[in-house]
């Protein structure tokens, strides 16, 4: 019966009847013999019956098949024929050609090792150039069991900034963007909170949660004619904040209702009647 003498590095040759019409060869555990190289592909070739002989077949692998030293995709095999698969040797050995083998099943090699290579080790020009010639090639890097990896520690939450509204366009399809405009579009923001709203505008001179609602311009005017009443009389400024501090909190709970609010549009009268006198644009819904 026909056998293979698969000669690996650093071991005694072993013996493998070839009992199957086919014999897949790679590092796979798929494959009738098994050799976990890694200079050997996952499914490297195949032997296979041809008439009253057999043929090796390179099934498209890394470092190829070589047969007496030369590379070959199929070539019929004869008895003492010198097959080559990346680092590992192996002599096929036929003493009665002729003889048909019996049917059966492939006794395949006990595997070595259970972990399979993460890749085929291409070889290099120097090594397959050793190879032809017939001299042992240089030793291939050996294999480094796969280590599973660490993973990396969670990272430290990082303070989020403060989202702005959402702004649509009158007469355009919903397309909300981050972050606040000059232009006079509409804003929604249900989560928008009362209770910060009143202590940031109280803080930021009663005008900063417009800011963060998202209504840029409203904050500006607002501002400006904050700092311009303060300047002129105090009680005028001090109205305007009052009046500012009402309306970011009717605002905000407006807003997380689910109610669209026009970027300049005021929640609170009062406070509409002042600014449209500096801002023509103001609008107010409640007057």
């Amino acid at each position: 019966m026909a056998k293979l003498l698969v000669q690996e590095s650093g071991a005694e040759p072993r013996e493998f009847e070839l009992m199957d019409a086919e014999v897949h060869i790679g590092r796979e555990l798929d494959n009738a013999l098994r050799i976990p190289d890694p200079s050997i592909s996952r499914h490297h070739c195949v032997i296979r019956r041809a008439g009253a002989g057999y043929e090796v077949q390179d099934l498209q692998s890394s470092n190829g098949v070589l047969l007496n030293g030369n590379r070959v995709q199929s070539s019929p095999l004869k008895h003492g024929d010198r097959i080559t698969l990346g680092q590992i040797h192996i002599t096929f050995d036929d003493p009665a050609a002729a003889s048909v083998p019996n049917e059966g099943a492939t006794v395949a090699i006990q595997a070595m090792g259970d972990a399979n290579p993460a890749g085929t080790v291409r070889m290099t020009a120097d090594q397959m150039a050793a190879i032809h010639a017939g001299a042992p090639a240089p030793a291939a890097p050996p294999s480094v069991p796969s280590v599973p990896p660490v993973a990396p520690p969670p990272p430290l939450p990082t303070p989020q900034a403060p989202q702005f509204g959402h702004f649509t366009d009158p007469g355009q399809a919903p397309a909300p963007t981050q972050g606040a405009t000059m232009s006079n579009g509409t804003i929604t923001k249900p989560d928008a909170n009362p209770v910060i709203a009143l202590l940031l505008t109280w803080f930021v001179l009663g005008t900063g949660h417009y800011f963060i609602n998202g209504q840029q311009r409203k904050w500006l005017y607002t501002l400006i004619a904050g700092f311009v009443g303060t300047l002129l009389c105090c009680l005028p400024g001090m109205i305007i904040g009052i009046c500012s501090i009402i309306d970011a909190y009717q605002t905000a709970e407006r807003l997380q209702k689910g109610e669209t609010i026009g970027e300049n549009e005021y929640t609170f009268p009062l406070l509409f009647k002042i600014m449209s006198k500096f801002d023509k644009e103001a609008t107010c819904t409640r007057v």
